[in-house]
């Protein structure tokens, strides 16, 4: 098995688009698990490392096809891919379609969720809210 596949998932510079989520263990209130645990489902992820809801609101309209999964690393190694991810949104087939990076200073601009949005949309569709055209 090879881990230097990398599928053009779209824009983007972080190092974990298009590449294999990494088995990490996450916690959350409810329970300890790990990133490939959430993918028995067949569904894709978002996972929201940072606790922020504007991120989890962009995502609802898509909770019909994805999981929205709120949890940090645990024990995370050092020189781990997770270190410095806020977010990221994982295919079905495990592969990382969207990341966003935490904010390393506090003057950096704080992302409007279009990233995720576009992404959602190339992987998942038209969002559940989306009005049909008149006639439909």
């Amino acid at each position: 098995c090879s881990s230097d596949l990398r599928y053009d998932v779209g824009p983007g510079e972080h190092s974990l688009l298009g590449q294999r989520v990494p088995n990490q263990e996450l916690v959350n209130a409810d329970s300890k698990f790990a990133t490939v645990d959430l993918l028995h489902q067949g569904r894709g992820v978002l996972l929201d490392f940072t606790d922020r809801p504007g991120l989890r609101r962009v995502a609802d309209p898509w909770s019909d096809r994805i999981e929205i999964v709120t949890a940090v690393p645990h024990e995370l190694p050092a020189g781990s891919p997770l270190a410095g991810t806020a977010a990221m949104l994982v295919r079905p087939d495990g592969y990382v379609a969207w990341a966003e990076p935490d904010a390393p200073a506090s003057n950096a601009p704080v992302p409007d969720g279009d990233g995720l949005r576009v992404a959602l949309q190339r992987w998942f569709g038209l969002p559940a809210s989306q009005p049909l055209a008149v006639g439909q």
